[in-house]
């Protein structure tokens, strides 16, 4: 297998190790290239040891742990928090059902204008794959608009995991 490069992506100080180590200790010993990235700082994780202690001890406690399999170490230091994620939509809609919508009519142009900004793959696409990205992207926000109930929309879909069934409901997109 080619050597490669895995970027593993939690939102606190043990999650990806709870979750995928086991992963990515095997990434790891086969030779390949291995980062886990901890979003946040972990300092509202314990009811005894306070915030600002916490903190240190989590940051430690990671660096240990990306040690352990000479993981690159990528720490983000975001501030502790328990928040609703949202997914945003896939490429064309493909297989995403959103729950919920953000009216961007008034923003599409800017959105296409940013787009454009990426010459190389816009130009690349068109060349290879003969896809106009620009008139893709306005005909994917046309449709989820359709969905919404105005001219141009993007898709979302809430996450729905332990933990975070107690957060208010209370729509939290724009």
């Amino acid at each position: 297998m080619e050597r490669i490069s895995v970027i593993a992506i939690g939102a606190h100080p043990d999650d990806v190790e709870i979750l995928c180590a086991g992963t990515l200790a095997k990434y790891a010993r086969l030779g390949h290239k291995v980062a886990i990235c901890y979003a946040t700082d972990g300092q509202f994780g314990h009811v005894i040891i306070k915030p600002d202690e916490l903190r240190e001890v989590r940051r430690g406690e990671a660096e240990r742990s990306c040690s352990v399999i000479g993981a690159e170490m990528i720490w983000l230091g975001y501030q502790d928090w328990i928040p609703p994620v949202y997914y945003m939509d896939t490429l064309a809609g493909i297989g995403f059902l959103p729950t919920d919508y953000v009216d961007i009519t008034e923003d599409i142009e800017t959105k296409l204008k940013m787009l454009s900004c990426h010459e190389s793959q816009v130009k690349w696409l068109m060349e290879h794959d003969g896809v106009d990205i620009l008139d893709f992207v306005r005909t994917v926000n046309k449709f989820r608009g359709l969905q919404a109930g105005v001219a141009y929309a993007e898709g979302f879909r809430r996450h729905e995991a332990w933990g975070r069934m107690s957060i208010s409901m209370e729509r939290l997109l724009p």
